[in-house]
């Protein structure tokens, strides 16, 4: 029980992110590269910090998480995601994608 409320209260700070492929020497710093072009992409302002990403690591599924520092720093990238989804679903326009981020992978 007690693990379990840990895990729920981790996720808090966590996103998981689909369909990027797994680069080449892929590490730690490639990975949050990804995630500023994602963040530049959707047109997230001002761009991510290191310091507000305690961890980045694929799970057992190969996708990759983000464990952010502030809850509010999660929110936010989250809600600019769905503000920019919701503007290309509005316009007919492919939503978010590798193809957005010009990262390999299927345009999911």
């Amino acid at each position: 029980m007690r693990s379990e409320t840990v895990e729920k209260s981790s996720r808090g700070k966590s996103i998981e992110m689909r369909n990027i492929l797994k680069l080449d020497n892929e590490f730690t710093k490639v990975m949050i590269s990804i995630l500023k072009i994602i963040r530049s992409s959707v047109g997230y302002i001002p761009p991510i910090q290191d310091q507000e990403i305690s961890d980045i690591y694929r799970n057992k599924n190969g996708n990759p998480m983000v464990d952010f520092n502030i809850i509010v720093t999660k929110d936010d990238f989250l809600a600019k995601i769905k503000e920019f989804n919701k503007l290309k679903r509005e316009n007919k326009e492919p939503q978010l994608s590798t193809k957005h981020c010009l990262l390999p992978g299927p345009e999911k």
